[in-house]
C-alpha cells in the first residue's frame, strides 16, 4: 500500500485530536513494512499448513510400507507365492522411497517455516521503525 493524500489527511486529523500513536500507525500501515509483514505472516501460515499435510502423508506412507512389509514376512512355498513376494518387495521399496521423500519435503518445509518466522520478526521490527519515524515526522510537523 502506498501513502495517499487520504491517508495523510486522516493522519493529520488524528494528530489534531491527540491520537498521535494512531496517526503514526496509520502512516506506517501505508508503508511497505506493513505489506512485508502481511506477506511474511501469510507465508508462515501456508507453510504450517503444508507441514501438517506432509506429516499426515508421511505417516500414511509409513503405515503402507509397514503393511506391505508384513505381507512379506511369511515364508512362501509355491512358485506363485514367490512371484507375489518378489513383486510385493518392489512395492515395499517404492513405498519406503515415497515415505523417505515425504520426510525430506517435511524437513525442507520446516526450514522454510523457520525462515518465514524470522522474516515476520524482521518485518515487525521494520514496521515499528516506520511507526517511530511517522510519529517523529508528525511531531515535527513534517509530512512523511
Amino acid at each position: 500500500m502506498q501513502m495517499t493524500t487520504t491517508h495523510l489527511t486522516l493522519a493529520w486529523a488524528l494528530r489534531g485530536i491527540g491520537l498521535d500513536d494512531d496517526a503514526a500507525r496509520l502512516m506506517a500501515r501505508a508503508s511497505g513494512a506493513h505489506t512485508e509483514l502481511r506477506d511474511a505472516e501469510s507465508a508462515v501460515s501456508c507453510l504450517r499448513w503444508a507441514a501438517e499435510e506432509l506429516r499426515r502423508l508421511h505417516s500414511e506412507l509409513e503405515s503402507v510400507a509397514s503393511t506391505i512389509q508384513a505381507a512379506l514376512a511369511p515364508r512362501w512355498r509355491s512358485e506363485a507365492a514367490r512371484e507375489y513376494a518378489e513383486r510385493t518387495d518392489g512395492l515395499h521399496r517404492t513405498a519406503r522411497d515415497c515415505a523417505d521423500e515425504a520426510l525430506q519435503w517435511l524437513l525442507l518445509c520446516s526450514q522454510a517455516t523457520e525462515e518465514a518466522e524470522t522474516a515476520v520478526g524482521e518485518a515487525r521490527r521494520r514496521l515499528e521503525i516506520a511507526e517511530a519515524a511517522a510519529h517523529a515526522a508528525l511531531m515535527a510537523g513534517v509530512p512523511a
